[in-house]
């Protein structure tokens, strides 16, 4: 859990993409016109607070797309199944550095609890562990492996 703190924290030059709504005119119809435009933000910050972002964003675009939708048949999915999933991940990234801009899950002041963050760490690592986490393992492959391999070190008592 330190470990992937600290590779967490560091910070990196990155991007994220935004959309943006542009109103304009069009003198030759009379209407007004509604652009989607999509904007690269470059950043200079932790890269979970990067990660955090771009995941969002995916959770986003997912939850729009029908339950036939391709992308669920190409990785072998269901659609509840990838949200819960990217709601587990977003949970396990607020448990490592406890902001309210970086995850979604329990609140901050939850993780401010002696031991909750490591509860929260452990119970996500178990579930990726014995259940498996596709949208985990697909976003985060390193420490996905770094919390499955932290599992198979515990031993029975």
């Amino acid at each position: 859990m330190d470990k992937q703190r600290a590779r967490l924290r560091k910070r990196e030059k990155g991007y994220y993409w935004e959309k943006r709504r542009i109103a304009d005119f069009d003198p030759d119809t009379g209407q007004s016109i509604i652009r989607i435009k999509r904007e690269k933000k470059e950043v200079n910050q932790m890269r979970i607070i990067t990660l955090s972002k771009k995941i969002s964003s995916i959770y986003a675009q997912l939850s729009r797309k029908p339950e036939d939708d391709p992308i669920f048949k190409r990785y072998g999915i269901k659609k509840g199944d990838a949200t819960e999933q990217i709601t587990s991940l977003m949970d396990t990234l607020r448990a490592l550095v406890n902001r309210d801009d970086v995850g979604w899950g329990h609140s901050v002041s939850y993780f401010k609890d002696k031991g909750h963050q490591e509860h929260e760490y452990l119970a996500h690592s178990f579930e990726n562990a014995f259940i498996g986490n596709k949208c985990f393992q697909l976003l985060m492959p390193v420490e996905y492996q770094e919390m499955i391999d932290y599992i198979r070190t515990l031993k029975k008592p």
